[in-house]
């Protein structure tokens, strides 16, 4: 592997481990029930090319199922523009110059799809986690949208929401769902979904793009 490589690694698992860490004091405060499951691995079969996908953070508490997509992207002003076909192109402007990446929300969006159909009656929504104090984000930009100064109410509001819709949840219910969870995942790893992903992106390309 590339120094480079080596580098962009450690950043990604230490920001995923730093951001895993902040979700989990935050959640546990309001919710001392709460599961909070990392890397998870399930299957997308029928929800996009890559027949796997993996969830870093599922809190599963009363308030319902929320899910984190952890960007450890060190610093620069997120920047989301529209492309001719109306699709948010987002992008990163760096020190060093803009950086184009995925859309996290998009991303995100599919992985909800899956997990509303395989849990149903239930909370489900996603949130796109940005780690770094040196990441800005637009003041427009999306709910779902969320920095670490953002956690330390996050979970209150939601669970304030989920009490005035008389929607919250039982802590046998809590450990239900998340049990039911780690079924699905159950025999599905990271060394299979890295495989599942090499050859989704050997394939040609279609419609739609692989669920990472």
């Amino acid at each position: 592997m590339p120094p480079s490589t080596k580098i962009m690694s450690k950043r990604s698992n230490e920001s995923e481990a730093f951001g895993t860490n902040q979700i989990l004091r935050a959640f546990r405060r309001t919710y001392p029930e709460s599961r909070v499951l990392q890397n998870v691995i399930l299957p997308l079969d029928n929800f996009g090319a890559c027949p796997t996908a993996e969830f870093d953070v599922i809190v599963v508490c009363m308030a319902g199922v929320y899910l984190f997509e952890i960007k450890g992207y060190d610093e620069g002003r997120i920047v989301i523009d529209k492309g001719p076909d109306g699709m948010q192109l987002w992008k990163i402007n760096k020190i060093s110059g803009p950086v184009d990446i995925p859309n996290p929300i998009a991303q995100g969006g599919r992985k909800i799809r899956y997990l509303r159909q395989s849990i149903p009656n239930c909370q489900i929504r996603g949130f796109v986690y940005f780690t770094s104090e040196r990441i800005t984000i637009p003041a427009d930009i999306s709910a779902d949208v969320v920095t670490t100064a953002d956690l330390s109410y996050l979970p209150r509001v939601l669970r304030s929401d989920a009490k005035r819709r008389d929607r919250l949840l039982t802590v046998t219910t809590v450990n239900d769902i998340a049990d039911s969870i780690l079924m699905l995942a159950e025999g599905h790893t990271m060394e299979e979904h890295i495989q599942n992903c090499l050859a989704t992106h050997k394939k040609p390309r279609t419609e739609g793009h692989a669920i990472h």
